[in-house]
């Protein structure tokens, strides 16, 4: 199994096909894929642990930014970075894969539509429509 360099986020990183396979087993095990948080849509992945050290581990190799609940820890990939961590996984993804395809989805429709969703802007109510639809076939395939 090779290693091969990648530029994530603005850090070098080597990952090798186990990396992938390791990182689609954590997406597997314990995420949540969403694009609607509160009044904002965003294409987002979100792992959880109870324990910091997987985590943490998984962020030295790719990236995402860490953070604590009351209850556990969570590692979160939003926009593009979603796409960036499915494309690596994506072959070895076994339980997530309707949601990595839903998510992959919204962001090429996104950058197809070229809508750049900033603070103020109105979407029309048929793209209002198609992103709460879609948010809500993730919600359903998240279980």
């Amino acid at each position: 199994m090779g290693v091969e360099v990648y530029y994530l986020y603005g850090m070098e990183t080597n990952i090798s096909e186990q990396d992938k396979i390791y990182a689609a087993a954590m997406i597997d095990g314990g995420s949540y894929f969403a694009i609607k948080n509160g009044d904002k849509y965003q294409a987002n992945i979100r792992l959880r642990r109870k324990s910091l050290v997987m985590l943490d581990e998984f962020q030295q190799k790719f990236g995402g930014y860490l953070g604590r609940s009351k209850t556990e820890y969570y590692l979160t990939y939003a926009g593009h970075q979603c796409t960036t961590l499915l494309i690596l996984v994506l072959p070895y993804l076994r339980v997530k894969m309707e949601q990595a395809r839903l998510l992959m989805e919204y962001n090429a429709h996104i950058k197809e539509m070229a809508i750049q969703v900033k603070p103020g802007t109105r979407l029309t109510d048929e793209e209002r429509r198609y992103r709460e639809d879609l948010n809500a076939r993730l919600s359903a395939a998240n279980g």
